[in-house]
């Protein structure tokens, strides 16, 4: 056998444990074996130069801060840098087994298919703001960004996935909310006492001349009239109690949320007729004032919508509480809505921003559930902040 046969062997053996820089002479020969060993060499160049320029891009991509997720079409991961493996623990003989969605845990569920919508409509790049879990449970804000992988014949092969923590931002931009927040709450807690102590001793004064005078006057007619100015001025202050109550309820800076709850619940009960329920822990820790006024703002506009848009006749609250978390549980069974419309920010009203913009404010998490003609169903988790 001739030896540089051997040698071919040997030298494809080399390249198949990654030794590309290796090469044979040609001989003097030039026969058909030169010529094979012609093409090995240059096969061994090619593949060379292919590892030198994956190695420079492995490089860059692992360089990167950012954590960048690779997947095909239907999600399922492909390839991570570096960063992500940091923060998502993940080896690279698991591909393809996990989804980008099991990876990435994050809040809503379904974000992966939210950017996918968005770049089929002709989108260059998808984003969306969203929760993820990270070590230890921990929720991290962040951009999740994802645009179509390509090829050079510029085939959509997957997609690209960056997740950028804006954690510091989001920060400043919830204190900036909770500033807003707390501000208008003092001027609506102005507003109402200036009301209660100003226009409501005023109708006491004139409660007590009318009556007065009906005691004193003989005419049935009078009399009658009189008492007709009463009812009125009753009825005043009946709807004057109804607007401080929603401006700030009295027993919701005396009391705490629970009571102020209660006291909304009974208040709807009586002139809606809707059966509301209230399930609070027994031992509910007392909170910070302005958490608790973002508290009940949120069922106060949670029930409202579920009476006048939701046409709901049951409505359920719970309020739970652990050293770490509040759980806030609303619940009714009204005509619901099209999830993914709210899920896509369209069609969002000034309430369920309302609600979103209080809840963020104090790091916590809103979910959504809901679907036409089968109720909606909001799971609020707050952190406790030390």
């Amino acid at each position: 056998m001739d030896s540089r046969l051997q040698k071919i062997n040997e030298l494809i053996t080399s390249y198949s444990l990654g030794k590309f820089n290796k090469k044979l002479k040609i001989s003097k020969k030039l026969d058909e074996i030169d010529a094979f060993i012609s093409s090995v060499n240059m096969l061994g160049e090619e593949l060379n130069s292919t590892t030198i320029t994956k190695n420079y891009f492995t490089n860059i991509f692992d360089s990167i801060t950012e954590p960048i997720i690779i997947t095909n079409k239907t999600g399922v991961i492909t390839d991570i840098n570096a960063s992500a493996k940091m923060i998502f623990p993940i080896h690279s003989q698991n591909f393809p087994a996990i989804n980008i969605d099991t990876l990435v845990q994050c809040i809503p569920v379904d974000l992966f298919r939210l950017l996918r919508n968005d770049l089929k409509k002709g989108k260059s790049k998808a984003e969306k703001e969203a929760l993820v879990y990270v070590d230890k449970g921990r929720k991290m804000p962040v951009v999740v960004i994802m645009s179509f992988l390509k090829s050079a014949a510029n085939r959509k092969n997957g997609y690209i996935v960056t997740i950028r923590d804006i954690s510091v931002q989001k920060e400043s931009k919830d204190l900036i909310i909770k500033t807003i927040i707390d501000t208008q709450e003092k001027e609506r807690l102005r507003f109402s006492q200036d009301i209660h102590d100003s226009l409501g001793q005023q109708l006491s004064a004139f409660k007590f001349i009318i009556g007065t005078y009906k005691h004193l006057a003989t005419d049935n007619s009078v009399k009658k009239m009189l008492g007709t100015m009463n009812d009125a001025i009753i009825g005043l202050q009946a709807e004057m109690r109804n607007i401080c109550f929603n401006l700030m309820p009295k027993t919701l800076e005396t009391v705490g949320l629970v009571a102020a709850i209660q006291e909304l619940c009974t208040q709807l009960k009586v002139f809606s007729g809707v059966s509301i329920q209230l399930n609070a822990a027994s031992n509910f820790s007392p909170l910070p004032k302005p958490l608790e006024t973002s508290l009940f703002r949120v069922v106060q506009e949670f029930v409202h919508n579920a009476l006048q848009h939701g046409k709901a006749s049951r409505i359920k609250i719970s309020l739970q509480n652990t050293s770490k978390e509040i759980f806030l549980n609303l619940k009714d069974n009204g005509i619901g809505f099209n999830l993914l419309k709210i899920q896509q920010k369209k069609n969002i009203g000034s309430g369920l921003k309302n609600i979103h913009s209080r809840v963020e404010a104090y790091g916590g998490t809103l979910q959504i559930q809901s679907g036409l003609g089968k109720g909606t169903i909001f799971l609020i988790t707050i952190p406790i902040q030390k």
